[in-house]
Parts: C-alpha cells; sequence; structure tokens
C-alpha cells in the first residue's frame, strides 16, 4: 500500500517541511510506500519530490498538509483518492488585509476549500487541540490530534560561531522566532522590548528571526522601531540557517511570543528545548503548546510584561523553576511518543 504526502510548497527548517519529512520517514519505516507531491520546492528540493498533478496515476492514500489556499487544494479534492487531511491551520484573512489583499484572498480561499473537504475524506489529523476544534466548527468529525513531529537531535547542530560571538556579548536577548508576517503581533514584541531597553536595562537587544515574506509589514516594523528609537537594539535575521538560529537561541535570555494566532508555534518546543525560559501572550494553540510550562499573559500591558520578564532574569530561583518546568512539558512532545501516535492514527484511519 502507498501513502503520499501533498503540499503546496516543501521548504527547508520549515515548521511544514520538517513535518513531511518526519512522516515520510514514518511511513516508509510502518511499509508504505511514500512520496512527496508539491506545487513549488525550496531550492535543492525538486529531486525530492514530484509535481502534484502526477498524482492521478496513482491509487495511493493521500495525506494533504493544509495551511494555505491554492490550485493544489481543488485538485487534490477532485481525485477519487482516499485522503486524510494534515490541518496545520489557516491564519485569518484579517490579519493581512492592511498589508496585501493578495493574501488575505489566498486565505480566504483556504478557509473555503477547506470546508469542501468534509465529507471527502475518511480522517483528519490536527496539530494541536485548538487546530482540532477549528475543523469540528466546520463540520469534520473523525479528527485526530498529533502534535508536529520534531527530531530534536537537529537541534544539537553546532551554532554558528560568528553569529553566536556577535550576540553573545553581554547583552540581554530577547528572543523571538516565526515568519515576520501580521499574525504573529511583531509590533507588540517591539514595544514590550521598547519598555524593558529604556526603562529597566538598556544594554539589551531584540532579536527577531525569522524570513520575511511581507515587505509592508516589516517596513511598518522598522519605521515603529525607529520611531520608539530602539532600531539600533533590533535585529532582523529574515531567513537564516539552523546553525545561525540555533546560535541565536543559545545566545538569548527570554523567548517572548504577543502572537495572535498560531496553530501549535514550534518555536515554543525549541525555546524549552534550549532552556530558555518563555513569557507569551495566552493565544490560541499557545496555551494548548505549552501547558502548564512558560509564563502566560492575559493582556498586553507593555510595561508589565517588560518587569515580569526583568523579575525572571533577576530571580534566579524562579527562572530555574520556569525551566524546569518547561523541560519537564518538552517530555510530552517526545519524538517516539509522537511517531507512536502517528502509526496509531494511520491504522486507525487505513486499518
Amino acid at each position: 500500500m502507498e501513502i503520499h504526502q501533498t503540499t503546496p510548497h516543501l521548504d527547508t527548517n520549515d515548521a511544514i517541511g520538517n513535518y513531511i519529512t518526519n512522516i515520510q520517514k514514518i511511513l516508509i519505516e510502518m511499509g508504505f510506500g511514500s512520496e512527496v507531491y508539491t506545487e513549488t520546492n525550496a531550492a535543492g528540493l525538486s529531486s525530492k519530490t514530484k509535481n502534484f498533478r502526477k498524482l492521478k496515476d496513482t491509487d495511493g492514500i493521500i495525506l494533504h498538509h493544509f495551511s494555505i489556499g491554492c490550485e493544489m487544494n481543488r485538485f487534490i479534492n477532485s481525485l477519487p483518492n482516499k485522503k486524510i487531511i494534515v490541518y496545520h491551520n489557516i491564519t485569518p484573512p484579517e490579519f493581512y488585509l492592511p498589508y496585501d489583499v493578495n493574501v488575505a484572498y489566498i486565505c480566504k480561499l483556504g478557509l473555503d476549500q477547506l470546508k469542501k473537504f468534509k465529507n471527502n475524506v475518511i480522517g483528519s489529523i490536527a496539530d494541536s487541540e485548538f487546530n482540532k476544534r477549528n475543523l469540528q466548527e466546520f463540520g469534520f468529525e473523525k479528527i485526530r490530534v498529533l502534535p508536529i513531529p520534531v527530531d530534536f537531535n537537529s537541534l544539537r547542530t553546532p551554532p554558528n560561531p560568528e553569529y553566536y560571538e556577535r550576540f553573545n556579548d553581554g547583552c540581554t536577548n530577547f528572543l523571538f522566532v516565526g515568519r515576520v508576517v501580521p499574525n504573529k503581533k511583531f509590533e507588540d514584541v517591539i514595544r514590550v522590548f521598547h519598555y524593558y531597553n529604556k526603562y529597566i536595562n538598556s544594554e539589551s537587544r531584540l532579536l527577531l528571526v525569522g524570513s520575511i515574506q511581507l515587505r509592508p509589514y516589516h517596513e511598518y516594523l522598522i519605521t515603529l522601531s525607529k520611531k520608539l528609537s530602539i532600531h539600533k537594539n533590533v535585529v532582523f535575521t529574515d531567513k537564516i540557517s539552523l546553525s545561525k538560529m540555533i546560535a541565536c537561541y543559545k545566545a538569548s535570555d527570554d523567548l517572548l511570543c504577543m502572537s495572535e494566532h498560531e496553530g501549535f508555534c514550534i518555536p515554543l518546543l525549541e525555546s524549552m528545548f534550549f532552556r530558555i525560559p518563555i513569557v507569551a501572550y495566552n493565544s490560541t494553540a499557545v496555551p494548548y503548546t505549552l501547558g502548564d510550562a512558560g509564563v502566560l499573559v492575559n493582556k498586553k500591558d507593555y510595561e508589565q510584561i517588560a518587569e515580569l520578564i526583568n523579575i525572571i532574569n533577576s530571580d534566579k530561583s524562579l527562572r530555574r523553576k520556569i525551566i524546569k518546568k518547561q523541560t519537564e512539558r518538552l517530555k510530552f512532545f517526545d519524538y517516539r511518543k509522537t511517531k507512536a501516535t502517528f502509526k496509531k492514527i494511520i491504522a486507525d484511519f487505513v486499518g
């Protein structure tokens, strides 16, 4: 039997890309033939995938990754193959409207296309309980939750020495990792950092690690940091290598997440792995991923959040307790446990 994965785009060092790679390894280990079909690929990945239109020549089960609106969704839904949706969530279009109406349209298209799949699947997989609830709202019924399978061995890659030396210079480093898009609310991270840098610790830096995908939004953030006179202390890395990302984690003191829409939020797990205290806004999938770890804030009071981070950095006992709790939470996402869960889901759906 064959179980193939489909995704509009395959990338490296990307949550969905890594998810697909790990799932393919597990499927092959289970004895299934397994290919990855895409519409586009990041540089160097074309040899590892096939064009999605060739799927018409196979009768394998399709594991379709859903995160955006595209022509591929319509094509996959039209095929007679048995299908399983892997739902990574779709950003509500209103986040994008002020910056790019085309991206907003693609998000809306994705939500409309998703609804049309509900009667054409043998089951659905959601990254989180939050994503499961989304699917239930759209009328999906047979849903299983599978946290994103993360192989933490890749995070043991040595850090880029130049990047590490550059940022490990005695400054207190705030960190946020994620695509530079509006739902992530980088502006709120910048505002918290502004208060911390101006009133608590001027020897501080904000590291914003992630691909710059929406230029108007990025320009707004640059303008904001200049208006607040902290632009010299704010670093946008754009997309960087794994070793450079690891250098940023290892040089950082705190992860600050103010995102208002997450389907899972891999950087929370990465921060747990690197033993960095997490302060995060209580929104969407964030509390499901954190569990009882990290520090959740229910209100975006920039001054209070900055003071809270200062307490965490100053009180070594409190800091150790937070890190210990995060380390315990990380065990829930053990790769072997996730792999076993996936195998059970496939057995349930496929028989």
